[in-house]
């Protein structure tokens, strides 16, 4: 009889136990993806995405960090990017990064505007020379200017075309460059480049913000866009809160 109940009791225990072990199968999982651009944020916040994912303990969240297109996102439940517009259905703006133009310190050419800023990017503008801030401080500083620009960034060369009023930009002789850490290396080595970065912590060292005179018109903020598939449920709201106030600090 004693072994009977000790038996009863060893198992009760075991199946107890096991009830009390939480099963990842069993957890409500969000697959998650991140545009090309968004990308480079991402290396630069990660910390904080991770930590507000970390806040629903019953939730899984798969975060594929390769870099895809816009057609995956259907087979997707949250899509992190940068973008323009985000008018449609299921968008939710967690906050804006800052788009920086930059030169090597070296460069004596400290400012241009934004007409300036555009000519150069439609080919009207290619020497450092023509620009007013150099006339202004009889600069002798000669060279074509070297445009960078993201070969894959797709969000930020829409977002530039629009704000410029491009039309149809083609790369033309822009000197193409895969993440932003390529562009500072590249920034660095060429005293004639002028680049793009959307990180402030970037722009240090050898490399110079080059300030853009606006003329009273808005500066350069890109939203940062989380889209979703369906209706967000209050997991999803959750999340987006926790990133909407890590942002804001």
């Amino acid at each position: 009889m004693g072994k009977i109940i000790f038996w009863i009791f060893f198992i009760s225990t075991i199946i107890g136990g096991c009830s009390f072990i939480p099963d990842d199968d069993d957890k409500p999982v969000y697959h998650v993806i991140i545009s090309p651009s968004f990308r480079s944020l991402w290396d630069d916040k990660g910390e904080m995405f991770q930590e507000c994912v970390s806040m629903e303990n019953n939730t899984r969240f798969t975060f594929d960090e390769t870099y895809v297109n816009k057609v995956s996102l259907a087979s997707k439940d949250i899509f992190f990017s940068l973008d323009t517009e985000p008018t449609q259905a299921k968008v939710f703006q967690l906050g804006s990064v800052d788009l920086f133009f930059i030169t090597q310190k070296a460069n004596p050419i400290k400012v241009i505007s934004k007409k300036e800023l555009r000519n150069i990017f439609i080919g009207r503008m290619t020497s450092w020379q023509a620009l007013k801030n150099a006339i202004e401080m009889q600069s002798s500083f000669q060279g074509d200017i070297h445009l960078y620009i993201y070969a894959q960034y797709d969000e930020v060369s829409q977002f530039l075309s629009s704000q410029l009023k491009l039309g149809d930009f083609q790369t033309g002789k822009a000197r193409l460059i895969s993440n932003q850490l390529s562009m500072r290396e590249a920034i660095q080595n060429d005293i004639n480049g002028l680049g793009i970065l959307f990180s402030k912590d970037e722009v240090s060292g050898d490399i110079h913000k080059l300030e853009i005179n606006f003329d009273g018109e808005d500066e350069f903020h890109i939203p940062i866009i989380v889209q979703l598939t369906e209706e967000a449920d209050i997991v999803q709201m959750q999340y987006i809160g926790c990133l909407q106030e890590s942002l804001s600090r």
